[in-house]
């Protein structure tokens, strides 16, 4: 089991793969942390935004879908809605 701070670390090593233009490592990444904890919501943001970056449209809607579903206080809903909205577009 990885402890509190290896899930912080990989969210931290996928978003930087993200900005680096490496999406589907990042997948891989977010893939793995979000099987541990799925409803981690820094993660299905990342995730939103490396399937919007590869292409993976429908996906990038789900995932958004989801976390606007959620309801969560911590939910950035601008974000999540100019994702959903681009992903939709395309």
């Amino acid at each position: 089991m990885l402890s509190t701070k290896d899930i912080e670390l990989l969210l931290v090593h996928a978003a930087l793969q993200v900005q680096y233009q490496q999406p589907d490592q990042a997948i891989a990444i977010l893939d793995a942390v979000l099987e541990l904890e799925p409803e981690r919501e820094d993660a299905l943001h990342t995730l939103a935004v490396a399937c919007l970056q590869t292409g993976r449209y429908t996906r990038a809607v789900a995932v958004c879908e989801g976390l606007l579903k959620s309801q969560s206080q911590s939910v950035q809903a601008a974000g999540v809605w100019f994702c959903l909205s681009q992903a939709r577009w395309k």
